[in-house]
């Protein structure tokens, strides 16, 4: 039988950039985040279609108008989210690296342009710049993280976020037009790539965190910084939840170390690019039957101080720009500063045995581009150490009420008899903390699904209710619970510039907050 929709969209880019086969389209987005929720089997695209520029987009979303079917746009690593049905636009083939400026620390670069891929660029030219870094896999595109508010170890002075290197961007709206926004919207500006104010009001801003539902990005214009020359790298260790916050936003704020993550102890055994962590019992056990005590077992494994399962670490970085010997005055900047904070314990490998320090400093410094090798492959690794691993929620928290959601999703996930281990960056210059939590389990694991699932469940509403959280990306659960609690106000803005952008309601209609846009 024949498709017109399968003919006109290999009309467009071509026979081998469509996948129209179920088998191969199951295989190419199956994953198993779409297996979360038991009893709620993942739904598949009817089409992938993989442009390779802005014109064959707009010719997408042209033919999408006609037929009435939506579409679902993500780069090669960013597209397991679920897609009901309709066109998965992977932009994978948009690849292009239009312009990289020394001198005005821009590049303007295609959407499927990937960490990895500009890593390379810049170091085949000895080109002494950076740009924000993320702790997704090298292959993720820059683009899609910018837009999905990535955050990442930053050797950078971004202060709040990568979405903050954003400076001008090219898309393709629902209804098919191309657009520019900032200054990049006036052809013969001189900063067009520079500053994204421009005149009237800031539309870049429109598209971060919209996943997809405003408009199609196609180019963005990005900041880059100098490479820093010498960096120093401090791991510090306290007992409670309330020091943690406390000195992640006073290291930033005071600039000793403006670059500085955090969280519980054991996300720094996950740090180890080649450690496999220690449990401590027999290895038959499932993830879940993991007690207190084994986890207690684990911590003294390591040299962790600490009582009972709690302890807390901060990976401090102090980057250098002006040259290797900076790194010597703030030697004594870090000795008075731990000096005089007495509930600060240095980590170091001898009290600490179980870490390889080394490994994580040299990770650290491939990613601020000091050294060589392939910064994209040193990443810092958060999986590995179990069959499976799932990232639970995602978003920031004033610092003061930091412990109170600890205290929440530490408790509710040994109720399920999970292990939800905090990761939190500071942003704003450390004025908020950023969090998220990883709670491993083992794909396939049926009853580990439906523990995680259960806990999902009760975790959200409460750290929202209770502690004051808010998520970064709102869709799947969260979103409902948030669209719940905020002023009726936003999602009603929301809706209507939905509405007015998309007529049609094509793009990502079941990712608006995770309720269905329906137009009148």
């Amino acid at each position: 039988m024949s498709d017109p929709v399968l003919k006109e969209l290999e009309a467009i880019v071509g026979p081998d950039n469509v996948i129209s086969d179920p088998a191969r389209i199951f295989a190419e987005v199956y994953d198993a985040w779409l297996q979360i929720f038991p009893g709620k089997p993942p739904k598949m695209p009817k089409y992938i279609v993989r442009p390779a520029n802005e014109f064959e987009v707009q010719d997408i979303v042209l033919m999408a108008n006609r037929y009435k079917i939506p579409i679902q746009v993500a780069s090669f690593y960013s597209y397991k989210l679920p897609c009901y049905s309709g066109i998965l636009l992977q932009t994978i083939r948009m690849n292009r690296i239009h312009e990289v400026n020394v001198d005005e620390g821009y590049a303007v670069i295609d959407a499927g342009v990937t960490f990895n891929q500009f890593y390379r660029y810049l170091r085949s030219r000895n080109i002494e710049l950076t740009i924000p870094v993320t702790t997704a896999p090298p292959n993720t595109s820059i683009v899609a993280n910018f837009l999905f508010k990535g955050i990442g170890m930053n050797m950078t002075s971004i202060s709040d976020g990568n979405q903050e290197a954003i400076m001008g961007l090219e898309a393709v709206l629902p209804t098919g037009e191309i657009v520019h926004t900032g200054s990049w919207a006036l052809q013969t500006a001189s900063c067009k790539y520079t500053f994204d104010l421009g005149f009237g009001p800031q539309l870049s801003r429109i598209f971060v965190g919209a996943l997809g539902t405003l408009g199609i990005v196609t180019k963005m214009a990005i900041k880059l910084w100098p490479k820093p020359k010498a960096l120093t790298v401090k791991f510090l260790g306290m007992k409670k939840c309330e020091d943690l916050a406390k000195h992640m936003n006073k290291l930033q704020y005071i600039k000793l170390a403006p670059s500085t993550s955090g969280g519980h102890w054991l996300l720094l055994v996950l740090h180890g690019t080649n450690l496999f962590p220690y449990w401590g019992f027999e290895q038959n056990k499932k993830l879940y039957q993991i007690t207190d005590e084994d986890i207690v077992k684990m911590r003294e494994y390591y040299g962790f101080p600490g009582d009972g399962t709690q302890y807390f670490y901060v990976l401090a970085c102090t980057p250098h720009y002006q040259s290797e010997d900076e790194a010597k005055l703030w030697e004594k900047l870090w000795s008075n500063y731990i000096s005089s904070n007495p509930e600060i314990t240095e980590l170091t490998e001898d009290n600490c045995p179980g870490i390889k320090f080394g490994e994580i400093e040299a990770t650290l410094k491939m990613y601020g581009g000091i050294g060589e090798g392939e910064p994209g492959n040193q990443r810092i690794r958060y999986c590995g150490w179990t069959p499976g691993h799932i990232w639970s929620f995602y978003g920031s928290v004033g610092n003061k009420a930091l412990p109170k959601l600890h205290e929440i999703t530490w408790n509710t996930g040994r109720k399920y008899g999970l292990i939800p281990a905090l990761h939190t960056i500071g942003i704003n210059e450390g004025r908020v903390s950023h969090v998220r939590y990883m709670v491993p389990i083992e794909r396939g694991d049926d009853e580990g699904v439906r523990r995680y699932a259960g806990f999902f469940g009760e975790v959200i509403p409460r750290v929202i209710r209770e502690g004051g959280f808010v998520p970064a990306r709102c869709f799947g659960l969260g979103a409902k619970i948030v669209s719940q609690h905020m002023d009726s106000g936003f999602f009603e803005l929301y809706r209507r510039i939905k509405k007015a952008l998309d007529p049609n309601n094509i793009m990502a209609p079941w990712l608006g907050f995770n309720v269905p846009f329906e137009y009148e």
